[in-house]
This record gives structure tokens, sequence and C-alpha cells, in this order.
């Protein structure tokens, strides 16, 4: 969602109840990253592998989600550290 509309989105968020939702949070600059690949959650041990090479890219994991799809695994990295995240990620899974 580009920065700018956040306002908007609270803005209609805040109208549901309290029993709809109990807290909305909103960190910018964040980047989501979805990392792709045949059976991805059938693979044991695919997802430590993942997140070692965004540990070794330097970066902290803000939010995991997990189990939409066989096929995905996404996740949030802070937006500056987006390029390097991916950059290791394809060195380590593609050009391997």
């Amino acid at each position: 969602m580009n920065n700018l509309d956040v306002k908007e989105t609270l803005r209609h968020l805040n109208l549901l109840g309290p029993e709809d939702v109990e807290r909305i949070d909103v960190k910018s600059n964040m980047a989501l990253i979805c990392a792709v690949g045949d059976d991805l959650l059938a693979r044991c041990g695919v997802s430590a592998d993942i997140f070692g090479a965004v540990r070794d890219a330097g970066a902290n994991v803000e939010l995991i989600s997990e189990g939409a799809s066989d096929v995905s695994l996404n996740f949030v990295v802070p937006s500056g550290m987006a390029l390097n995240v991916v950059q290791t990620l394809h060195r380590k899974f593609v050009e391997e």
C-alpha cells in the first residue's frame, strides 16, 4: 500500500467496532517479499534456509505469512533491506 493511502485506510478501519478489530498498528517503510517454489511448504527445513539467507543479508523479519499457498512463503522486512534480501535469496536459491 502506498504510504499516502494509509491515513484514508485507517479512517475506514477505525469505523469498525471493537468487536471487529481490537487494535491496528501501522509500520512504515516495510517491504513484502514472496519466496516461491514448487512444494515449498512440504520440504523440511526450507523455511529455515530462507530465513537463514535473510539473516545473512543482515535483515530482521517483521512478519511471516506461511500456509496460504503450498508454493509461497511471504515475509516483511524493512524496505531499506529488501534489495539486499532479494539478492541474497537469488544467490542462494537460483544461482547455486
